[in-house]
């Protein structure tokens, strides 16, 4: 695998992994790989930047070898291990909150108070009929 080192001190290393896109099933690949090795304490991949941080015991040499000798194909991950990983449900939740966040602000930015007032009560429309057929139901239930 074809890394850059971006930062390190004694015990933790941060790399980039040169390639086009990691894909959740990479990422989750690698972290597997570097989780089997006793001298790795701990690993996060970041699959948008491409970037693994590494803490580890023992020297930096014998990390640099692990993670060259990795490989996506050679590397056999248990089907269970990447259908139980998070990674894909967090990134979608994620860029949801971002959206919508976005919309949020964005209509409060661009659109007077008068218009969105108007939405508002548009959308409620909805709710206020739940609500009055609710009653509706119960009264008249209560009478036959």
């Amino acid at each position: 695998m074809k890394f850059q080192i971006r930062h390190e001190i004694r015990g933790r290393m941060r790399i980039h992994v040169i390639q086009s896109r990691m894909s959740f099933a990479q990422a989750d690949t690698l972290q597997y790989y570097l989780e089997q090795c006793e001298s790795v304490i701990s690993a996060k991949i970041q699959n948008r930047t491409e970037d693994v941080t590494i803490c580890y015991e023992g020297s930096k040499d014998a990390i640099l070898e692990v993670l060259k000798a990795f490989s996506y194909e050679k590397t056999d991950v248990p089907d269970t291990y990447i259908k139980n990983s998070g990674r894909e449900m967090n990134q979608h939740y994620w860029d949801q909150l971002v959206e919508q966040t976005f919309w949020h602000f964005g209509n409060k930015l661009f659109l007077p108070f008068s218009v969105r007032a108007v939405i508002t009560a548009v959308k409620s429309v909805k709710y206020i009929c739940s609500i009055y057929n609710h009653y509706v139901c119960k009264i008249y239930l209560e009478r036959y």
